[in-house]
């Protein structure tokens, strides 16, 4: 029998445990913060992220977790909306439904999968050696761990992926975003929807989802020319002044929100690699693919990653195989989500005249180019390789 390390107690970790489980492969997740308690904000999880779940046999788990997406409206700074998807079709289509979901509820759904003596926290990775086909895993601690194979789902500045591809790092997107989470009772917003403005500046936008039925999840995103331009500190007024064009109903949400539910950061991803394994090492999730929010994908592709890795290890006897043929069946896909999202980003980073012709093609859509790309991205027939 298998035995397996994963470093990293996040979304993908702990789906990746999940899967190795059910396979029948021993697994151990180390996280290196003190206790599990998910940074950030809401997530959406589109169907794909759900069928996954539901192959897993929890899908019904997770869904109770979130609020269902019923559709996704963008418009512009005067409430114009400029297109607008309804998911009935989408859920007739690949029947599992879209949900937004607080990170922290998700990963304890997770959890509730997982024996608690399979998880250690506090543990900071250092290194890992291979001798033989056994990988031996060292922390910042002193401790040690070893195993037949490691995981790094360790997020976008995975320490695994420091040693696998030390050239490899992260890119940045243009864009600072702050995240936030508002009590729903506090505010008079329709929570039957999901909406995304586009700001006429370069990289404005904003955004909210309900993520159950107590709380809204809201984003601001505003072009960034370097690093000194916001570091003076928070300060929610500066987001109402940023945001003085925008719909009341968004200004709203700012002005009901407490100022220590604010969370900023770069927004960044990874340029599409090869070689997403050494030995009996492999990435999974962002450490791999990190890619920019803008289709809500980050978390869904992690997920699909801990599905079809649990797969291949549990259906091959080696293990270098079992990564090799994991890499070569995700790789096209992750690369174009990571494509598409990047290039969705660098759009909106456009002056404002540029987006407006994008807005008038956004409101013809004559080549139903967004429809396709969304069907590619949602589906899940590649699993049928497996």
């Amino acid at each position: 029998m298998k035995s397996g390390i994963i470093i990293g107690g996040g979304i993908g970790g702990l789906t990746t445990a999940i899967a190795l489980q059910q396979k029948g492969i021993n697994v151990k997740v180390y996280e290196r913060a003190p206790r599990l308690q998910a940074a950030g904000a809401g997530i959406s999880l589109a169907s794909n992220a759900i069928h996954v779940y539901a192959l897993l046999g929890i899908e019904q788990s997770i869904i109770s977790g979130g609020f269902p997406i019923h559709s996704a409206t963008i418009k512009d700074e005067k409430d114009n909306t400029l297109t607008s998807l309804g998911y009935a079709k989408l859920l007739e289509q690949f029947h599992y439904p879209a949900i937004a979901i607080h990170r922290a509820v998700l990963q304890q759904k997770l959890l509730e999968h997982l024996a608690i003596q399979d998880i250690q926290t506090g543990k900071c990775f250092k290194t890992f050696h291979q001798t033989g086909n056994e990988v031996s895993v060292t922390f910042e601690d002193g401790s040690a761990a070893a195993a037949d194979f490691v995981i790094f789902a360790d997020g976008i500045k995975s320490a695994g992926r420091g040693i696998i591809q030390p050239g490899i790092h992260p890119r940045f997107g243009g864009q600072t975003c702050w995240r936030f989470v508002v009590p729903h009772g506090d505010t008079s917003t329709d929570r039957s929807r999901v909406v995304e403005i586009w700001g006429d500046e370069k990289g404005k936008r904003a955004g909210f989802a309900p993520l159950n039925g107590a709380d809204i999840y809201g984003y601001i995103t505003l072009y960034k020319k370097d690093e000194a331009q916001f570091k003076n500190g928070f300060q929610k007024d500066k987001l109402l002044e940023i945001c003085k064009n925008f719909p009341e109903f968004f200004k709203e949400l700012i002005a009901a929100t407490p100022e220590e539910r604010f969370f900023k950061d770069d927004l960044c991803d990874v340029k599409p690699f090869r070689g997403w394994s050494k030995g009996n090492a492999a990435l999974l999730g962002d450490a791999a693919h990190a890619t920019m929010p803008n289709l809500g994908q980050g978390a869904c592709q992690a997920i699909e990653d801990a599905y079809v890795l649990a797969h291949y290890l549990s259906t091959e006897s080696s293990i270098t195989t079992a990564f090799n043929k994991y890499e070569k069946i995700r790789y096209q896909r992750t690369k174009f989500i990571t494509d598409t999202s990047w290039f969705i980003n660098q759009l909106t980073n456009q002056p404002s005249l540029v987006k407006k012709i994008l807005f008038l093609g956004m409101k013809l859509d004559f080549s139903g180019q967004v429809d396709r790309k969304l069907m590619k991205m949602l589906s899940m027939k590649y699993l049928d390789q497996l």
